[in-house]
């Protein structure tokens, strides 16, 4: 692992405490449960920090900054939480996404990780949302894991229930908040192209589109959490804005390249993950932004097959596109390997002051496809992911301001 991100080391004794306060909410099931409910138990784990500042001096501080800094970096908190011991269910060969019900969907008896990472990200000052769309819609938190065992139709697919390898994104490229078609063509008009491109581009008539974009089954994520349930040698990949810039500045592109490429509309793709919208047209947006002396500060890209085309009118800025996808494609990761009781949240969109960065994974290696938990018993690798808004921009109070 790199620098790119920080890392914070809880201590056993805080994780022991955690774990206890997290088994008397055992009765509860957070799939279900209420905003006030993970407020209470995070202002508990608060307390439990608070309590213990020799030891938990840079994780109380990071937190804090979460909660008044306009850039939150991403992060890596390790040993914060595990499931119980013996707490694993085998699955079945087809999983479903009954997470909240079904112990075999989830591949275990307990709701450890996902009380822990809903905590987390609340200290972090940010609250959770459902997408309408993926995993069966309505869950609150995705179980990350590969859903066919024996190398099956998903085995090569980049998908969160597949198993090949996830190019580099940012989650929900495909959000838009036009109020309606006139706002839509207004940001095509703005873009420097127009719903008649678009038909020819995409092959497809203005109706489609126009639906598709104005689907409402889109869901703004402005952060992602991946806690460990279950993962032995398949890594989790980071790309900063910094990285990338470096990394593209040695390939040649200079500030006109960039400029051009901030300013070039280019359709986002719904993929195979999204349930009944894959294959939709999100939004039309550049793939890069600019601070405003030149330097990237966020992305909107899906590096995978078919999830980006460039609608614009200009030969020389399709070829550009093009270049840097397949350059991009290229840049170098930060490493991450997610183990049990670590959360990894990283922010997923760029506004106001703060910045995100892409992710994605290696193919899933087979040692992941059946990890021995114990003699005889195997499960898959496993993370629970959820979708964050922040507090700061929907305009709450912080919520550490708040107990």
């Amino acid at each position: 692992m790199t620098t790119d991100i920080a890392v914070i080391y809880v201590d056993d004794g805080i994780r022991n405490a955690i774990e206890n306060y997290i088994g008397t909410l055992n009765g509860r099931n957070p799939y279900v449960s209420s905003q006030q409910d993970v407020e209470e138990a995070a202002h508990s784990i608060w307390t439990i920090l608070a309590s213990g500042r020799s030891s938990t001096e840079e994780l109380c501080d990071f937190i804090a900054t979460a909660n008044t800094a306009g850039n939150v970096p991403p992060v890596l908190i390790k040993n914060f939480a595990r499931e119980p011991s013996r707490s694993w269910v085998m699955p079945d060969d087809e999983r479903g996404f009954d997470y909240a019900n079904n112990e075999k969907d989830r591949m275990k008896k307990y709701f450890f990780t996902e009380w822990a990472s809903w905590i987390v990200a609340t200290l972090l000052n940010h609250e959770n949302t459902v997408h309408p769309s993926e995993h069966g819609g309505g869950n609150r938190f995705h179980l990350v894991s590969p859903i066919s065992s024996d190398g099956g139709r998903l085995r090569d697919v980049g998908a969160s229930t597949g198993g090949g390898k996830f190019y580099q994104h940012s989650d929900a490229t495909v959000f838009n908040d036009f109020p309606d078609e006139n706002a839509f063509l207004e940001r095509l008009a703005l873009l420097d192209t127009d719903i008649d491109r678009l038909e020819s581009a995409l092959g497809r008539p203005r109706g489609d589109i126009v639906a598709q974009v104005l689907c409402r089954k889109y869901v703004r994520v402005d952060a992602t959490m991946l806690a460990g349930i279950y993962n032995k040698d398949t890594m989790t990949h980071i790309i900063t804005p910094m990285a990338l810039q470096h990394f593209l500045a040695g390939r040649g592109y200079d500030d006109t390249a960039l400029r051009r490429l901030a300013g070039m509309p280019v359709a986002q793709i719904a993929g195979p993950a999204d349930g009944d919208i894959s294959g939709f047209i999100g939004t039309v947006t550049p793939p890069l932004q600019l601070d405003p002396s030149g330097a990237i500060f966020g992305t909107c890209i899906n590096l995978a097959e078919g999830r980006m085309k460039y609608v614009g009118k200009s030969d020389e800025d399709e070829a550009l596109f093009e270049r840097f996808v397949y350059d991009a494609r290229q840049a170098p990761v930060t490493e991450i390997l997610i183990e049990q009781s670590d959360a990894l949240f990283f922010p997923n969109a760029a506004y106001g002051t703060q910045q995100n960065v892409t992710h994605g994974r290696g193919a899933l290696k087979d040692s992941d496809y059946r990890i021995e938990v114990e003699p005889d018993v195997f499960v898959r690798r496993a993370h629970c992911r959820q979708y964050l808004v922040s507090r700061s921009r929907e305009g709450k109070p912080a919520f550490i301001s708040k107990h």
